[in-house]
């Protein structure tokens, strides 16, 4: 009888408790803003040309400790 309340209410549990540390974990790793306020780049760029292919170039790095595992980089130019 003790067992027939027991099991479901460990299973409720470790359902709410997935369910708060898979949210609390999503809720960390999908806030992009403020990654990006931490992205430093150089004040200096240069243009050089590659295998006959000009090329623009400048340096960006994070201040962060932890590092990204995918980066994605987008760059326009304004002219």
């Amino acid at each position: 009888p003790v067992m027939s309340i027991t099991v479901p209410l460990q299973c409720l549990w470790s359902l709410f408790t997935d369910a708060f540390l898979i949210g609390t974990l999503y809720a960390r790793l999908s806030r992009g803003q403020t990654r990006a306020a931490s992205i430093i780049f150089s004040d200096k760029a240069c243009i050089s040309t590659v295998d006959g292919v000009p090329y623009f170039m400048f340096q960006a790095c994070d201040s962060r400790k932890h590092s990204l595992l995918e980066a994605k980089v987008r760059c326009y130019c304004f002219l």
